[in-house]
């Protein structure tokens, strides 16, 4: 894609990137750190540093084993690389009449899911809406509004309850259908093999900007976490109405992956030569099949 659609348009003047990702990366244990890379290496390329550069929230799917990883990737980006946005997706299959799509009850926490395998969603036009707000507010100097839905920002643990904090709660934190908050889940830090052992947990608003969480189940919570699965559909939102974003209070364990084939087809050269002509410019790099 960067040679034959982007290369050539450099360096026309833009004032900046929308960016909709790709549901390939779901597989991509380095997504974090690749977006950034990207973003760094196109800013070059148009001799702009501070190229806004705002992306789409992927939506839910079970596609490429599901865009975890992605989400949290996406957040951290926002949070560490300045000039850049996240547009919230969560409620995108809202109104689908993709029967495939819409919402039901997971069978193991009876809350909602959302989604499926198919990783293309009906309702685009939601998430296009919210990029153009993130543009008009934070490059074309409209007045401030509210643009992004609640993000983790930190948490507190006071017995056995955890006070999670909330970044961009807007005017005050509430829920969609008026019901306590869901798809929260607590840890005393016991592992279930090499995963930490969570249990569904009851959570209530308990401040504009504050969720208290708790479980019967687990007397001395260590970690919590929210909305984690790829189809989870909660019902966390600003009063602004855009939703809040998955997240994972905990040690983040790097897993040992299988090695996975690089490539580029067709191909000249060298592998290297051509993975470091690909790397060097930013281009997003494809991944096969595992060896």
């Amino acid at each position: 894609m960067y040679w034959t659609r982007l290369r050539p348009i450099v360096p026309l003047s833009i004032r900046g990137v929308i960016w909709y990702q790709g549901e390939d990366d779901g597989r991509n244990s380095d997504y974090g750190k690749d977006l950034a890379e990207l973003i760094a290496s196109w800013r070059k390329q148009w001799n702009q540093p501070e190229l806004p550069f705002y992306f789409a929230q992927i939506a839910q799917t079970g596609y490429g084993g599901g865009m975890l990883g992605v989400w949290e990737g996406q957040v951290e980006v926002m949070n560490t690389v300045p000039h850049t946005g996240l547009a919230v997706s969560n409620d995108i299959y809202d109104g689908t009449t993709n029967g495939g799509f819409k919402e039901r009850p997971d069978k193991d926490t009876g809350w909602l899911l959302a989604g499926g395998g198919n990783p293309h969603p009906s309702g685009k036009t939601r998430v296009a809406a919210r990029l153009a707000d993130i543009a008009l507010v934070k490059t074309y100097g409209q007045p401030d509004r509210v643009i992004f839905g609640p993000m983790y920002d930190s948490h507190e643990i006071k017995g056995n309850r955890v006070l999670v904090k909330f970044r961009h709660a807007g005017s005050g934190l509430t829920t969609r259908d008026g019901k306590s908050p869901d798809w929260f889940e607590i840890s005393d830090g016991n592992k279930d093999g090499r995963k930490l052992k969570y249990l569904k947990a009851e959570a209530k608003i308990a401040g504009p900007d504050t969720v208290e969480v708790w479980s019967a189940g687990v007397k001395e919570p260590k970690y919590v976490r929210f909305g984690w699965n790829t189809l989870a559909r909660f019902n966390l939102v600003n009063k602004e109405g855009l939703p809040a974003v998955s997240f994972r209070a905990e040690p983040k364990l790097r897993l040992a992956l299988s090695p996975i084939l690089l490539f580029e087809a067709p191909c000249t050269g060298s592998w290297s030569g051509r993975f470091k002509r690909l790397s060097a410019t930013g281009r997003a790099r494809s991944r096969g099949g595992r060896i």
